[in-house]
């Protein structure tokens, strides 16, 4: 295939709003044929519809539809038909007007533009309305207006954003048809749509996008087997569920099974080729009546939360990059006896150290610390003296340790202590000092911690 077929192709596409990545390293290449945008909302759908129909340009990486960069090319937008989810219509023009205008932005001359017009309409079923004013449409005739104002101009690449909202089950099928013969035709056809069995009727390759990467693409069997994580579920339901499960869990391959109500057995498996072939030749074998054979986890809908699930256990990707947590873990750092708690800028920068869980030194009291205490600033320390005490102030007690501490510490205060001293703390440290001794002078007393 030549660069100029139909083709989109992505290259390490991302595009982020401010903060907000809406998709993050994107690659991906699709041929032509129907293609099923699959995602959660908020996931990067509608972003990379823009971007690949050159209304949006990527912060970085590159996107080319038959290649050509899409943004600000005119030569590639005459081949990209774009059918947006919003719904911004002029509804003081008739439908073959809005359409026939839309043709020939698109390139198509005024001459054939009017016929391509209304040919386009009658394809989506509005011959009947084309004439009135599309203010008066309903809301399933504007999606379809707006799809017809996508096909007019016979592109190559063809993008879909939720083209069946707001559409009855005729008119679906109108849709799901004329997306199916653009198909046959050699178009690249991407829709996005949240209905997911409409997805399965018309194409089994899908493209899932969740936290604005892709977490899978191709067909929906081949993407299944490649989640080893999750195991194959095979439902059979039987004459005899139990003894059919005794005589099927002793083929190789079975993991387990479940009894599902009264008439059906449920086997787990990884292995789910030779487990099929395994059921049938024992249903065979012993003559069993097999009502029905399934796989619950077969269908899109299974794949789908498989791997919304498997992409929500890896945060930090899409839209949530920005998105952490952390503990913060306290200050610890160490320093001499006798210096300021505040310390010196190379104290601050690169030494950290773990307080000792208990300390009791003793010198003319005795201090018990009863937590951990991290000396990184002044503690609160309340002060008992059972003796007399004929004189209270305020004091800043400044707490220095080395550990480990045996010996005499240096606890500095910038007043007497007496009967009760709050300080200021920023350490989480609860301390009892208990004062054996009468404070009768009032110079500047030391204390060891």
């Amino acid at each position: 295939m030549s660069d100029n077929d139909a083709s989109i192709r992505a290259v390490r596409v991302s595009k982020w709003y401010g903060k907000v990545t809406a998709l993050q390293d994107v690659s991906l290449h699709l041929e032509p044929g129907v293609w099923g945008l699959l995602g959660p909302n908020g996931s990067g759908k509608t972003t990379f519809l823009r971007i690949a129909g050159g209304q949006l340009k990527p912060s970085i990486g590159e996107i080319k539809v038959c290649g050509m960069a899409p943004f600000g090319n005119v030569d590639a937008l005459r081949r990209i038909g774009l059918c947006p989810e919003a719904d911004a219509l002029y509804d003081e023009l008739t439908g073959l007007e809005f359409v026939t205008a839309m043709a020939e932005l698109s390139g198509v001359p005024r001459k054939e533009a009017r016929d391509r017009a209304a040919g386009a309409l009658e394809a989506f079923g509005l011959e009947k309305a084309m004439e009135r004013r599309m203010g008066g449409y309903s809301r399933g005739m504007r999606q379809r207006a707006k799809l017809a104002q996508s096909i007019v101009h016979d592109p190559d690449v063809l993008l879909l954003d939720e083209p069946l909202t707001g559409t009855d089950p005729t008119s679906r099928a109108v849709i799901l048809d004329e997306i199916r013969r653009r198909a046959k035709e050699g178009a690249v056809v991407l829709f996005s749509t949240h209905v997911l069995h409409e997805v399965e009727a018309l194409t089994d390759r899908v493209l899932l996008i969740a936290r604005g990467q892709v977490v899978a693409q191709g067909r929906v069997h081949e993407i299944r087997d490649l989640l080893e994580e999750h195991p194959h579920h095979v439902r059979v339901e039987c004459d005899r569920p139990r003894a059919f499960a005794a005589v099927v869990l002793a083929q190789p391959g079975i993991l387990g099974l479940r009894f599902v109500g009264d008439g059906a057995v449920e086997f787990e498996t990884r292995e789910p080729d030779s487990t099929y072939a395994a059921i049938a030749k024992e249903a065979v074998a012993g003559k069993f009546n097999v009502l029905s054979l399934t796989s619950p986890d077969a269908t899109l809908e299974a794949l789908f939360h498989y791997l919304v699930e498997r992409s929500g256990r890896m945060a930090g990707t899409g839209a949530d990059a920005a998105v952490g947590s952390a503990t913060a873990q306290p200050y610890t750092g160490k320093m001499k006896a006798g210096e300021s708690a505040k310390g010196t800028k190379k104290d601050k920068a690169t030494k950290k150290a773990a307080a000792k869980p208990t300390e009791t030194p003793t010198a003319t009291g005795t201090a018990t610390e009863t937590a951990p205490a991290p000396a990184t600033a002044p503690a609160t320390e309340t002060a008992t003296a059972p003796a007399s005490a004929t004189e209270t102030a305020t004091e800043t007690v400044t707490e220095t340790a080395t550990a480990p501490a045996s010996a005499t510490e240096t606890e500095t205060a910038t007043a007497p202590v007496t009967a009760t001293a709050p300080a200021t703390a920023t350490a989480p440290v609860t301390e009892t000092v208990t004062a054996t001794e009468t404070a009768t002078d009032s110079g500047t007393k030391g204390a060891s911690s």
